[in-house]
């Protein structure tokens, strides 16, 4: 399961990234002020990346949940927490994309 849950979130990140930046990048002209992209959206095109430290950091949290299996290091709360930031960053790359 920690496997397909490192996927996803890879999966959303880097499909989210691209369109973003494809996005962005298509939108931005000197001249044109009606559809450009909002602040957020910029900043995540450009500062992105660095999220994808984030299943890195999940795998880490994982791997020492399912050796400790103590309250907070425990298997479900990790996968728990791992599809709630898969959610978090399918919901701010769709916010970026599809905000008109």
């Amino acid at each position: 399961m920690t496997r397909v849950i490192a996927i996803t979130q890879f999966v959303f990140l880097a499909m989210g990234a691209f369109t973003l930046n494809v996005i962005v990048k298509a939108s931005v002209y000197p001249d044109r002020t009606e559809g450009a992209p909002s602040a957020f959206s910029v900043y995540l095109a450009q500062h992105g990346i660095w999220l994808l430290l984030v299943p890195l950091l999940w795998v880490v949290y994982a791997m020492i949940s399912a050796s400790l299996e103590k309250s907070v290091f425990s298997t479900r709360v990790a996968n728990a927490v791992g599809i709630f930031l898969a959610a978090v960053m399918l919901g701010a790359y769709s916010w970026a994309i599809f905000r008109p």
